[in-house]
């Protein structure tokens, strides 16, 4: 049966039986470079998931160690260990709760489990002896799971908006005299509030807009925190079976319960050093449809432009044989010349034929299409890179500039030093002058920064009030070239900072990291977060190289 009438001469036969195997070659090409684009783009995603995981369990446990580590101080102080000092006891555990707001009671029992003095005298004459708080404080340094305080709730009043019920986490610690001889416990309940002030740190803008989500699941897999619907959910996904430790991010794809497929990646949280583990795990998920729904479609107009392409070409070859095998070989020798580097521009035809006419102007479009997308998709890389804000660059701009310039080092022997900072007295002008004023004078400080770093200097916006200078100079020099950057980013807050007609005036501390040649650059950058630590808890205002020490 013959679909279409055609002469049987010898170039008809010829493009037809090249046009059909061609064209099939063609649409099976795209649908395949279709279904590996997009396992590409889902391990793509997949992984940036587990990026962001692990960066949040990261941020998470410091905060946790932070209130560890608060606790543990407040303990040792001598106050304590007067028993009959419990105004000073009671006003220092105020000046606590007042300075962080995410404990919401502080209390120091006696021997046998009676509070002797708490914050805003809460529980105070209460016993707690068989409470966790307390059989457990007064073994050592504790750390407690999730959970409900009746007697407290019902003192601390109704929950925060969007929370069924007050939920807390224990920290305590033994209590000694000056003789060492055990005297109480320092017992804390750490509001589980402080979980949505996480969330809203950590998720942007832009990721609400994408539809991550982050939960927080504890060691039975069951929800903590996270979307409402999930919150007590108990969660057995395909592929989420334990990982290999924690501190190792992992991510799968599968279609969560009464819900669609997401894009999932997760790790488990190491507890801080010398507490019972919580076994808690820190989830983000993606919802499959909206993370790939970019490369599917590119799939489809892939499959469409094919499947038109194979078409137009076969009924060509087959109607118009002679009169178009002409043109055709103009048109594919500019495209040779154009994969060569030639300006892309296909010949007009003068075959007098319609059909070739339009071929060869509909190339000519498409290719003047595709060359106007590539410099949108160029554009919108510049933007992907720059923080919003300030016009700086951000942070996926500072990774790939560290991985290039670590490898240029490694080659060249030069050195690499990375400075991180952030304001000092920040904080209070947000919530003294409102968030404006506070966006209006990151970008102030931004202004300023760029006048001080040189060429061969990169600055970026972590994100708050964070900044990184990446310094790359010659090894024998690094030290001194760094030195003399952190001397010159302090200099320029020596002055105030106009922001709305208002002179502000706000601080910088800097910590610095140097790499060896086979150092991961994020490794250097922790290192440096590690050094402004140390500098924003002794002190502040000046800069400090990484030791090794903490």
């Amino acid at each position: 049966m013959r679909l279409l009438p055609f002469s049987r001469n010898f170039s008809t036969e010829l493009i037809l039986r090249l046009a059909i195997p061609l064209g099939a070659l063609a649409l099976g090409l795209m649908i395949l470079l279709g279904v590996l684009a997009e396992k590409r783009e889902r391990q793509v995603i997949g992984e940036s998931l587990a990026r962001a995981a692990a960066r949040m369990a990261a941020t998470l446990e410091a905060n946790l160690a932070e209130r560890v580590a608060d606790v543990d101080l407040l303990a040792s102080h001598g106050a304590w260990y007067r028993e009959n000092d419990r105004e000073g006891a009671q006003r220092a555990f105020d000046v606590m709760r007042t300075r962080h707001p995410a404990f919401a009671w502080i209390g120091r029992t006696d021997a046998q489990g009676r509070v002797q003095a708490a914050s805003d005298g809460f529980l105070q004459g209460e016993s707690i002896a068989t409470r966790p708080v307390f059989s457990e404080g007064k073994k050592g340094l504790f750390l407690g799971d999730v959970h409900e305080a009746v007697l407290l709730a019902r003192l601390l009043g109704p929950p925060p908006d969007g929370e069924a019920a007050l939920r807390f986490i224990d920290i305590a610690r033994p209590v000694y005299d000056q003789h060492d001889n055990y005297v109480g416990v320092l017992a804390t309940y750490l509001s589980w509030s402080w979980v949505r002030q996480f969330f809203e740190q950590m998720l942007t803008d832009f990721d609400r807009v994408r539809g991550v989500e982050l939960l927080i699941l504890n060691h039975e897999n069951r929800v903590l925190a996270g979307p409402d619907p999930q919150v007590g959910r108990m969660l057995a996904l395909e592929g989420m079976a334990k990982p290999d430790g924690a501190g190792k991010a992992h991510w799968h794809e599968a279609a969560w319960p009464d819900e669609p497929r997401h894009l999932f990646a997760w790790i488990d949280m190491p507890p801080p050093d010398h507490l019972a583990a919580l076994g808690w795990r820190v989830l983000v998920r993606q919802p499959s449809d909206r993370a790939l729904s970019p490369v599917r479609q590119l799939r489809i107009q892939l499959a469409i432009a094919a499947l038109l392409l194979t078409l137009g070409v076969t009924g060509l070859a087959c109607i118009q044989a002679r009169r178009i095998t002409r043109p055709l070989a103009r048109i594919a020798q500019a495209a040779e010349a154009i994969t060569e580097g030639a300006e892309p521009r296909i010949p007009a035809s003068d075959s007098h034929l319609s059909e070739v006419d339009s071929l060869s102007g509909a190339l000519q479009h498409m290719l003047d299409t595709l060359t106007h997308r590539e410099q949108a998709l160029d554009d919108m890389q510049q933007l992907a890179h720059r923080d919003v804000l300030t016009g700086l660059h951000n942070r996926r701009a500072l990774e790939l500039h560290m991985e290039l310039s670590a490898e240029r080092a490694r080659r060249s022997g030069e050195g690499l030093a990375v400075l991180a900072m952030d304001l000092d007295g920040f904080k209070a002008v947000n919530d003294n002058h409102g968030h404006g004023i506070g966006d209006a004078l990151l970008r102030d400080v931004a202004r300023r920064l760029q006048e001080v770093v040189r060429s061969g200097e990169m600055l970026a916006r972590l994100g708050g009030d964070e900044f990184v200078v990446l310094v790359v100079a010659p090894r024998a020099q690094l030290h001194q070239v760094g030195e003399t950057v952190a001397q010159r980013i302090l200099g320029c807050f020596e002055r105030p900072f106009m922001a709305d007609a208002q002179a502000l005036r706000v601080g910088c501390s800097l910590g610095g990291a140097q790499g060896a040649a086979d150092d991961h650059p994020q490794d250097i950058l922790r290192r440096a977060d590690e050094a402004l630590y140390i500098v924003k808890r002794s002190g502040r205002g000046r800069f400090q190289w990484w030791t090794g020490q903490a």
